[in-house]
């Protein structure tokens, strides 16, 4: 569970449960669960602190030279342009930037919760957390097999809980939450012969 919260809203303590502090401050960020090692990597170049959760198969170097370019351009996608299978979390003074890969594979979910953005890789935590109801729409489309993005494209099983789509970041300045694309399909493809 991750918690960006407005630093002008009074605070309200979220802190997990056997959870590990990777950052704390106006915007804390803990991680949950049995993670390997290598699973988490964090890098700060100046004022821009980046944590990768996953499997990334980039060279530490190579990681530092990428931040070091997406801190100078403030182009933090290009984090998201190394080889594995990973999320990343960008923080900068007072905003936040939680990216979720191209295809969905490691999803994100998020809530404002006592003025805070709390995100989780899990909806049931924040469900667990604000005491959601089901979303009966979502799972009346999830049950009939007609999830297509365009029906349940940020929702979740939850109502007020949001799932970042494939190739968006969620985007947390001054407590507001926003979704971003970063990635886009390819417009042309080359013929390989």
């Amino acid at each position: 569970v991750i918690n960006a919260g407005d630093d002008d809203a009074p605070k309200t303590s979220v802190e997990p449960t056997e959870a590990k502090a990777i950052w704390e401050g106006s915007s804390s960020l803990w991680l949950c669960g049995n993670w390997q090692q290598q699973q988490l990597i964090t890098l700060a170049e100046g004022y821009v602190h980046m944590t990768i959760i996953g499997t990334c198969l980039a060279t530490r170097e190579v990681l530092l030279e990428r931040l070091q370019r997406a801190a100078r351009d403030r182009d933090y996608s290009l984090l998201m342009q190394l080889p594995g299978n990973y999320n990343t979390i960008v923080h900068v003074e007072n905003d936040t930037y939680v990216f979720v890969d191209a295809m969905g594979v490691r999803s994100v979910f998020y809530t404002v919760w006592h003025s805070s953005v709390v995100y989780s890789s899990l909806a049931v935590a924040l469900q667990q957390l604000v005491g959601a109801e089901v979303d009966h729409a979502w799972l009346a489309t999830s049950l009939a097999g007609i999830c297509t993005l365009s029906l349940v494209h940020n929702r979740s099983p939850f109502k007020n809980i949001y799932a970042i789509p494939p190739g968006h970041y969620l985007h947390v300045a001054s407590g507001k939450p926003t979704c971003k694309r970063y990635w886009f399909p390819p417009s042309e493809y080359k013929q390989f012969s």
